[in-house]
């Protein structure tokens, strides 16, 4: 049995709120948006720490759940 589109779509919304609460907690503690920080994250700027890491994971996650959610909207 399939979910229905509609109840993955909540689902996906509402993890995608979790995603964007825990990502504005990084960008007020290092002052930096999201995609600004993964990009200098990618080109090896913003060292190894653990933060950074868990920081990208979320950011990868949210981008692929954003994906996912176009996805399905469009489908209809």
């Amino acid at each position: 049995m399939s979910k229905s589109p509609d109840l993955t779509l909540d689902r996906y919304r509402t993890r995608l709120e979790r995603y964007e609460q825990d990502l504005q907690e990084f960008e007020e503690e290092y002052n930096i948006d999201s995609h600004a920080f993964y990009q200098r994250f990618e080109s090896g700027e913003m060292g190894d720490a653990m933060d950074c890491f868990e920081w990208a994971g979320l950011y990868k996650l949210r981008e692929a759940l954003v994906a996912n959610i176009d996805r399905l909207e469009t489908a209809d």
